[in-house]
């Protein structure tokens, strides 16, 4: 549980990438499910999109702070940064 909750909080960014138009408009959003595949796909690290607590599908680039509850007394705090298509 510890490994699981600092391997959260000290992986470098996960990127996701999201369609966007000409003026930088985004098409769509980022869910729970595209986060944790990253995680899995840039990390190895498996963590259930069901854990990461988000309010709302992120729409906008940029940097987001996601809760990760790992259980029920310990919750990580990931960075996510989103970044258009290339």
């Amino acid at each position: 549980r510890d490994k699981l909750v600092t391997g959260v909080q000290t992986c470098a960014l996960p990127i996701c990438r999201i369609k966007t138009g000409k003026d930088g408009r985004v098409f769509g959003s980022v869910s729970s499910k595209e986060i944790a595949a990253e995680l899995k796909k840039q990390h190895g690290l498996d963590v259930d999109k069901k854990k990461l607590v988000l309010t709302d599908p992120l729409k906008n680039l940029g940097t987001y702070k996601v809760n990760v509850k790992l259980h029920p007394e310990v919750t990580a705090v990931l960075t996510v940064d989103v970044m258009p298509e290339e």
